[in-house]
């Protein structure tokens, strides 16, 4: 390998790490401008522009997100004991998922798969 080669390396890596940052800001900025429109805007009724289930509009089952997005009006708005009757699971989920012990913050973990010898 010549220094042109490593340079062109280092600079793919600065690239990806570009991408994931601009990924991550437009994943966080999606995730804001949702919930301030949903903010000002309530789930509930005919009028909503929030567009229903299409497994309960199908079948008329529940599946586990039905309830999502009236909880998060409602944490929104601080009412968690009502977001808590509109889907306890994941509001429960959710929160040790990423916050929990279990869910390490967030973060994935490695294991070691195999053994050295």
């Amino acid at each position: 390998m010549t220094d042109g080669d490593l340079a062109g390396v280092d600079r793919t890596a600065a690239t990806d790490a570009g991408r994931g940052r601009l990924r991550a800001a437009a994943a966080l900025a999606t995730a804001l401008g949702g919930a301030g429109y949903l903010y000002g805007h309530p789930p509930y009724g005919e009028a909503s522009l929030v567009p229903p289930c299409p497994l309960r509009a199908l079948t008329g089952l529940e599946c586990p997100l039905c309830g999502a997005t009236r909880m998060t009006y409602e944490l929104l708005h601080g009412d968690p004991a009502a977001a808590f009757a509109l889907n306890p699971v994941l509001l429960t989920r959710s929160h040790s998922s990423c916050c929990g012990p279990a869910g390490g913050g967030g973060r994935r973990s490695r294991t070691a798969v195999g053994c050295r010898g």
